[in-house]
């Protein structure tokens, strides 16, 4: 495992002394005088929970980063932690640079212990301090299932799941919305998911190899893993960090690290049911991690021409060049499956079909020239791998895949997702025996 915590120490002291520095995951980062505070809880006060939160109101004296129209603002501070005491100021007058997160945000923060002795006010915003959340020398279990943003909800299927997954789909957004896991291994997995999506949307290469190393190849009853290739990934030109720092920042990762062996090895479960994981209120994702999208987010208009321009637009400005280290990086990736025994199938999704008419291969400033070298190196990586494949089903646009199949210029909707996903089985099945 990876240990982060020292880094995030530093970054979080930068935070105080420079406001330019921000926790990844804040969404508001404030200069604020504290100006009342609750009573904190004790350990002992909350027993048998472990742990506990304290409500102080701040005056807000600058807005750093972030959209924050109150003048005041309520805040809520860890007081008790892993069973333990975690030490809080409470001086009123007192001025501090916070990094906040939504309190609602997280709905398990609600279950949490909390002293509130400040009075009513439904109109004054509450947050967290993530700042805070950060330090504590043991993270919440409250935040155990916190990785940021949407893909908290593919981990806590990954969390239910990992016992029994035969299959996990790797990549960015474009695979998250692009390849249904559903579809593979009908038999067993339309009742008890095998095929997890566990694709985190906008990760760069490094946070893919990340998720691969740490949690998908630890897997007991692993198979395959389809990964969804983009040349993104591998544009030096790009760095593309954010999801990378939010996901390092994150309380779920950080529990992660520091449980690592009480979590593994996976342990040995009964088989875990759609109807089972329905309880677990996952909202943007099916059973199978799948993130499809019904809609075209295209502009709304019968003249293709006006389409034909719109992406035009974003497909323009090409600016790349090979980031070596990158692939080298995903190349032993994947040799560390193989060795495991895993098979891989290497992926390159499907463009809008206007992608043959545009300047650049992809809104993320690809070139064509980039793009064919991408499948270049995947097609030789086929060659010498024996347990990987690929197939690029983008052919710079040349697919037999229609503009109604696209949820935007470069995402599959659910319809192109289904066509893409049914071709990935029946290519699978050809790989079974080799």
């Amino acid at each position: 495992m990876i240990a982060t915590r020292l880094g995030l120490v530093l970054v979080l002291l930068a935070v105080q002394g420079c406001r330019e520095e921000r926790v990844p995951g804040a969404e508001l980062q404030v200069l604020a005088e504290r100006t009342a505070v609750s009573k904190a809880k004790k350990p002992m006060d909350v027993v048998p929970y472990d742990d506990a939160l304290v409500w102080h109101e701040y005056q807000v004296k600058k807005v750093w980063f972030g959209d924050c129209k109150a003048e005041k603002i309520r805040v809520a501070h860890w007081s008790v932690a892993g069973a333990k005491e975690v030490p809080v100021d409470e001086e009123v007058g007192n001025e501090l640079a916070l990094s906040l997160r939504p309190f609602e945000a997280n709905s398990a923060l609600q279950e949490v212990a909390q002293s509130d002795d400040l009075a009513f006010d439904e109109e004054v915003p509450r947050f967290i301090d993530l700042g805070q959340t950060l330090r504590v020398d043991k993270t919440p279990k409250s935040l155990r299932l916190d990785y940021s943003g949407l893909f908290s909800e593919q981990m806590t299927l990954y969390w239910k799941l990992r016992s029994q997954l035969r299959l996990v789909a790797m990549g960015n957004s474009l695979v998250t919305k692009g390849i249904n896991p559903r579809l593979f291994f009908p038999a067993e997995n339309e009742r008890t998911p095998v095929a997890l999506n566990l694709a985190p949307a906008g990760a760069n290469n490094t946070l893919q190899c990340l998720i691969v190393r740490e949690y998908v190849l630890p897997l007991p009853k692993l198979e395959w893993v389809v990964w969804g290739v983009s040349p993104r990934a591998f544009n030096a030109e790009r760095e593309d960090t954010m999801k990378l720092e939010v996901f390092l920042a994150s309380p779920g990762w950080n529990y992660d690290q520091e449980n690592e062996t009480k979590l593994w090895p996976a342990p040995a479960t009964a088989p875990v049911t759609v109807e089972e994981l329905a309880s677990l209120k996952v909202a943007k994702f099916d059973a199978w991690g799948w993130e499809g999208r019904d809609q075209i987010a295209l502009p709304s208009t019968s003249n293709a021409e006006t389409r034909r321009a719109f992406i035009k637009k974003e497909f323009k400005e090409p600016d790349f060049s090979w980031g070596e280290d990158r692939w080298q990086e995903f190349v032993e990736t994947v040799r560390a499956l193989n060795a495991k025994g895993v098979k891989v199938l290497l992926v390159t999704t499907p463009m809008h079909p206007v992608v043959k008419e545009t300047e650049a291969a992809d809104p993320d400033w690809t070139s064509h020239e980039g793009m064919a070298q991408l499948v270049k190196r995947l097609e030789g990586l086929d060659q010498e791998l024996s347990g990987s494949w690929y197939r690029d089903y983008n052919l710079a646009g040349h697919h037999d895949f229609t503009p109604e199949e696209f949820y935007d210029a470069d995402h599959m909707n659910r319809a192109g997702s289904v066509k893409l996903t049914q071709r990935i089985v029946a290519w699978m099945a050809t790989c079974e025996g080799k």
